[in-house]
């Protein structure tokens, strides 16, 4: 589980934002966690050898972010418990990033100051980076929220606001740009 990671802090450690915050794509959790290491990990954390087989399908299929965080807190066993509390819904333990302390203290049955709670609610903002995607409709994203801009500058100011050149991560976007960049306005409140 040692090498997973410090797999993981390598991928982590390649990726700070313009704020210096560290940040892990998608596509680097999938290639870190490919099946092959989660059994092996699942088995190292000595994992009910019944459980084995489902839970690789459940990481692989929707629990890789949530698995990476319980890696890097060192509570890797505790996967089990982001399954058996999905009331047997579809849902997957990624989608629900990022999770409030609440879920996460009923998850591992711990009190809100517990270190796996405290850690794993604060790691998550690691894990829970927006992908950015062409839609009409507005969104909201929590204060804690890292971003995943590699390059911001000033582009002008007007009256309304300041517009900023941004560079976004390119495995963080779905969007037709060319090299990554995007400007964007913060507008003055009035």
């Amino acid at each position: 589980m040692n090498e997973l990671k410090n797999r993981i802090k390598i991928v982590r450690s390649a990726n700070p934002n313009f704020e210096r915050r560290y940040f892990v794509p998608d596509a680097a959790v999938s290639e870190v966690l490919s099946e092959s290491t989660v059994r092996s990990v699942l088995k190292d954390l000595r994992v009910p050898a019944y459980e084995v087989a489902d839970l690789t399908d459940g990481i692989l299929r929707g629990a890789r972010k949530c698995f990476a965080i319980l890696v890097l807190i060192d509570r890797g066993e505790a996967i089990s418990n982001f399954f058996r509390g999905d009331s047997l819904q579809q849902s997957r333990p990624d989608d629900r990033l990022p999770y409030t302390s609440a879920s996460l203290q009923r998850i591992f049955s711990e009190n809100a100051k517990s270190p796996a709670v405290t850690d794993f609610f604060e790691k998550q903002w690691e894990f829970a980076v927006p992908i950015m995607r062409p839609s009409p409709i507005f969104r909201r994203l929590d204060t804690e929220a890292i971003l995943p801009f590699l390059r911001q500058e000033p582009a002008g100011e007007g009256s309304m606001g300041t517009a900023w050149k941004i560079e976004l991560h390119p495995q963080c976007h779905e969007l037709p740009l060319e090299n990554h960049t995007v400007s964007i306005c913060s507008y003055q409140a009035r």
